[in-house]
C-alpha cells in the first residue's frame, strides 16, 4: 500500500464521506478477516448492524460492469477513486492489466489490500490518500471510475463552492486519462421523486435537496451546524459539469433500481422501466408515478444515474 499526500481537511472529509459505514464495525471485520475463510466469512459470521445490511456492498459484481463496458483505447491502466470495499477495482483487475485503488481512509486501504491478497489478484495498487491531493500523473489512465465519490469531494474547509472544487477535481481526472480514454460516474439525481417528498440522499435535511442552494445551505447550517456542501444535479447539470471540464461524447443514462444495486441501465426517457423502482401503497404516490411515467418524464426523476465520457 502507498501513501499520498494528504491535507487536514480532506482527512476530515475522509471521516464525514465513510459515516454510513461505521468505523467500529470495520474494525472488528479488520481484526476477523484472517480467521479461516477470510473476509467473506468474516462479513457473513459477524453480528454487524450496518454493514451486515451492505453486504452487496461488498459482493455485488455488477457494479463494475458498465465501466468495463465503456470503449476504451487501450485495456492498459484503470483508476478507481474511492475504491471503498475494493469490488469494483477488483471487478477491473479482470479486464485491466493494472488497476489502482484510490482510497483515503487507511483503514478501507488495509481492508482492500488484504482481500486482494485473499481474492488472489495481484495486479492492482492500493493507494492510500485523496484525489485532489495525490498526483495522478497526465495521459496514465484509459479508465477512470468515480463511483459514489463526486458528491463528497468538496467536504472539508475548502472555501470554494462544491461546484468549484468539483470542476478542480473532475479536471485533475481528465488530465490522467490518455487521449480517447473514458470516465465513467455513478451518483444520485437531485431531482429524484423521492427527494420531493422530502427523503435525502446523505442525511441532509428534508428538501434540502431541491431547494436553491444558498436556502438549502441556510437550513443545514441551522439545523446540523455544517454547511451543505454533497452537492448532485439533475442530468443536464451533469453534462455541463462534465463538458466545463473539458469531457466530450458526455451521456447521462438511469440505472436500476440504483447504483448501489445495478440490475439494468436504460435510457432517460424510459419512464415505464423506471415505475417499478418507485414502489408505494399510498393512492396520491402511486397516482403521481404512473402519470409521469406514461409521458416518459418518470426517468428524469430516477433515483440516480450513470454518467460517461471521453477525453
Amino acid at each position: 500500500m502507498r501513501t499520498g499526500t494528504n491535507s487536514d481537511h480532506h482527512q476530515q472529509a475522509g471521516r464525514t464521506r465513510q459515516g454510513t459505514l461505521p468505523p467500529d464495525e470495520l474494525d472488528r471485520l479488520l481484526a476477523s478477516m484472517d480467521e479461516p475463510g477470510g473476509w467473506r466469512s468474516a462479513l457473513s459470521r459477524l453480528d454487524l448492524p450496518v454493514l451486515s445490511r451492505k453486504k452487496f456492498w461488498f459482493t455485488d459484481s455488477r457494479k463494475s460492469e458498465f465501466y468495463r463496458r465503456l470503449p476504451v483505447g487501450e485495456h492498459r491502466r484503470a483508476l478507481d477513486v474511492g475504491s471503498g470495499s475494493g469490488i469494483i477495482a477488483e471487478g477491473l483487475a479482470g479486464t485491466f492489466d493494472e488497476v489502482v485503488a484510490l482510497e483515503r481512509d487507511q483503514r478501507w486501504c488495509r481492508f482492500i489490500e488484504r482481500r486482494l491478497a485473499q481474492d488472489g489478484f495481484t495486479n492492482v495498487d492500493v493507494v492510500c490518500g485523496d484525489a485532489l491531493a495525490v498526483p495522478l500523473g497526465t495521459d496514465r489512465f484509459d479508465l477512470v471510475v468515480v463511483n459514489g465519490v463526486l458528491e463528497w469531494v468538496a467536504e472539508g474547509t475548502d472555501p470554494r463552492s462544491p461546484w468549484e472544487v468539483q470542476c478542480t477535481f473532475l479536471t485533475k481526472l481528465h488530465e490522467s486519462l490518455r487521449t480517447d480514454g473514458a470516465i465513467g460516474i455513478a451518483i444520485e439525481n437531485r431531482y429524484c421523486l423521492s427527494h420531493f417528498f422530502g427523503l435525502t440522499p446523505h442525511g441532509e435535511p428534508p428538501w434540502t435537496v431541491i431547494l436553491p442552494r444558498r436556502l438549502a445551505d441556510g437550513i443545514s447550517r441551522r439545523r446540523r451546524g455544517i454547511p451543505y456542501r454533497t452537492w448532485i444535479y439533475g442530468p443536464w447539470g451533469y453534462r455541463r459539469l462534465l463538458r466545463c471540464c473539458g469531457f466530450r461524447d458526455v451521456r447521462v443514462q438511469q440505472v436500476l433500481p440504483s447504483y448501489h444495486r445495478p440490475d439494468s441501465v436504460v435510457s432517460l426517457w424510459d419512464g415505464l422501466r423506471t415505475r417499478d423502482c418507485f414502489p408505494t401503497a399510498k393512492p396520491a404516490k402511486r397516482l403521481v408515478r404512473d402519470v409521469l411515467g406514461r409521458t416518459r418524464l418518470l426517468g428524469l426523476l430516477t433515483h440516480s444515474f450513470y454518467i460517461s465520457g471521453r477525453k
